[in-house]
């Protein structure tokens, strides 16, 4: 019996993501293939800049308050596919990437993310990469710039992202990790942009997101970690 081919939604929160934005739904096209899909954009900036430069590519064009808990959950709501996809507007799916998202979720995994790899070939990245994937192996619970994926209905089941201002991702893993649901790490790499530890310096950029992750795990408020984090410059959470 052959199975029908999952539906996919491609959803990317953005703010302020218009000089990048072209460049990520044409990756996504190409990515996709013949697969069933569709790309909802969820800006987050008032000026919604980058919704006037995603124009003409076929996407799902959504206006939204910012916060990328808020952004995903806006945009979850008005995706049409079986499965959602959430994608950070500077990282790039692996070639497969779809064929593999559909086979991890066929199986026994509610959830599931990428290996990580960054574009750079220095070593410092490749080091960050390596921990961080040592990491996500031992703990099951990826972030999201290792692009996270959800059945739907999984998804909504457990009442989707936290609307809190920073580590949406590990708490939406760690949640689905104390249900007791699997949650499966495909050997495909994303990469995800650099820039960040370029901008701020490699070591303080990974000394800060380590000192957060461990103060989170202390049960500092997100609130509070949001004001730390903001005093290391703009960027994404993560490793």
């Amino acid at each position: 019996m052959v199975k029908k081919k999952r539906s996919i939604s491609v959803i990317i929160p953005v703010f302020r993501e218009a000089d990048r934005i072209g460049e990520t739904l044409r990756h996504v096209q190409e990515v996709a293939g013949s697969n069933s899909y569709e790309i909802c954009i969820i800006d987050g900036a008032i000026e919604r800049d980058t919704l006037d430069s995603a124009e003409g590519y076929g996407a799902v064009l959504i206006g939204s308050t910012s916060g990328r808990g808020h952004q995903m959950n806006v945009g979850a709501k008005f995706a049409a596919g079986d499965i959602l996809v959430f994608l950070h507007a500077d990282t790039r799916l692996p070639e497969g990437a779809f064929e593999e998202i559909a086979r991890v979720l066929d199986g026994d995994a509610s959830a599931g993310a990428f290996r990580l790899g960054f574009d750079s070939d220095s070593f410092a990245m490749r080091w960050i990469a390596f921990w961080a994937n040592v990491r996500s192996a031992l703990t099951r619970a990826p972030y999201g710039d290792q692009v996270l994926f959800f059945e739907r209905k999984f998804f909504f089941n457990i009442g989707g992202y936290r609307e809190i201002p920073l580590m949406e991702d590990l708490e939406i893993m760690t949640r689905v990790r104390r249900l007791g649901r699997r949650i499966q790490i495909s050997p495909l790499r994303v990469t995800s942009a650099a820039r960040r530890w370029e901008q701020e310096g490699k070591l303080r950029c990974t000394l800060r997101n380590w000192a957060i992750r461990l103060a989170y795990h202390a049960r500092v408020s997100p609130y509070v970690l949001a004001q730390w984090y903001s005093f290391g410059g703009e960027g994404d959470d993560g490793d």
